[in-house]
């Protein structure tokens, strides 16, 4: 039991310094564990439990960046939009806070969604894999002729979707992290810098961030449940084609402390989900998941009841610790120049891309960011650009 509990500290711990780190991805530290013995001294559950606590504070604690700094991972990259937003208008905190709220709503959503999920998913699970590609080609007709230039909107979007295969279909390592970070992150940085923004002072916030206001929160949980349960279970999907399904029903334009919510609680649902597909179909659709299913083979339900009680219990604590370092970060980021914080930042994801990419990926990097660059001149809605991860997941699963 020692072991357990220490193993779920130590994760917290690792997860918060991946988290605030521009550009780390959760799935490296997988493929670290995997790859080296450095947990060798444990027990399989012992590193489940390591696993799953790093993986939720990972996943509550890259919003910060996302939004202060404009450094996505592919789960928070779409915080990046009405977050710097919200930013350059001195309301960076309640950006953040509305995004972990919308962790804590997946929490909730978690817990009630199990009795249904473990009964039905194992049912409809293989009639799912025949429709997923109806449900995303919906979700991004609705993208697309949502938006006053249709014609460009299904420009960006294919140009993009034909990036994001291409890249998929090269040998780079951690493909997803010069893609994306190209697409919402240097782009948004490098459009900052022309326009010569400057990250304001940011307003002193009151917000009661352990306030969840009903109406919000009954709007992010309805469209969370509705969003994320199937991505969470199909191969090659995850929270970003969740976040774009749920996007229909949330304008980022609009409402974009909603989006935000919205970006928030998918993310953790989708990670906690992810846990429970490894007990109900043994499949892995995160690199934390397959880890665990490495590390644990056939999970129990005992297991698995430990695992879950470790991510709510990490997402509690994550949102605290996010929430207090954000407030904190909030009060000085408005007296950094911001034009040398943002050069030093792209400085900081180049070397990641080179670094875990690269040359190859560095390509990709420049050429994801000069088509960040074009949606933005062109006026069209950046979720556009989520073709980078939507049509090819919908080639995945064409049936013809």
């Amino acid at each position: 039991m020692i072991e357990l509990f220490l193993a779920f500290f130590v994760g917290i711990i690792i997860g918060i310094i991946t988290g605030l780190i521009p550009g780390l991805h959760i799935n490296l530290v997988g493929s670290i564990i995997l790859s080296y013995p450095v947990l060798s001294f444990a027990d399989g559950l012992s590193i489940a439990v390591f696993v799953s606590s790093l993986s939720i504070t990972h996943t509550f604690l890259d919003l910060i960046p996302g939004v202060f700094l404009g450094t996505p991972n592919d789960d928070s990259g779409l915080s990046v939009l009405p977050g710097h937003r919200l930013l350059l208008v001195g309301r960076g905190f309640d950006a953040i806070v509305h995004a972990m709220r919308g962790g804590l709503i997946g929490l909730i959503a978690l817990v009630l969604l199990l009795p249904v999920i473990i009964l039905v998913m194992p049912k409809i699970y293989n009639y799912l894999l025949n429709v997923v590609w109806i449900i995303l080609i919906l979700a991004s007709l609705y993208l697309i002729l949502s938006q006053s230039s249709k014609v460009l909107a299904l420009f960006i979007f294919l140009l993009s979707g034909f990036l994001g295969a291409g890249t998929l279909g090269l040998s780079v390592n951690q493909s997803l992290l010069p893609l994306l970070s190209g697409l919402f992150g240097a782009s948004t940085i490098i459009g900052s810098l022309l326009d010569r923004s400057a990250i304001p002072k940011q307003i002193a916030s009151h917000i009661n961030a352990w306030k969840l206001g009903f109406k919000e929160s009954l709007s992010t949980f309805k469209t969370i449940i509705i969003s994320s349960p199937i991505p969470a279970f199909m191969p090659g999907m995850g929270s970003s084609q969740a976040v774009i399904i749920g996007s229909s029903m949330i304008d980022d334009h609009k409402n974009p402390k909603g989006f935000l919510s919205l970006i928030g609680g998918t993310n953790v649902l989708v990670m906690g989900l992810s846990f429970l597909a490894v007990f109900l179909i043994g499949k892995a659709r995160t690199g934390s998941a397959a880890v665990i299913l490495e590390v644990l083979k056939n999970i129990t339900a005992y297991q698995l009841t430990i695992v879950l009680i470790s991510v709510i219990i990490a997402g509690i604590i994550s949102f605290a610790i996010g929430i207090f370092i954000a407030k904190r970060l909030s009060k000085i980021i408005g007296s950094i120049n911001y034009s040398y914080l943002s050069i030093a930042i792209l400085l900081i994801i180049t070397a990641f891309v080179i670094i875990f990419s690269g040359f190859v990926g560095l390509l990709v990097f420049i050429t994801s960011a000069c088509l960040g660059l074009l949606c933005m001149s062109l006026d069209i809605r950046r979720t556009t650009l989520m073709g980078a991860l939507i049509l090819p997941t919908i080639w995945l699963y064409w049936p013809f």
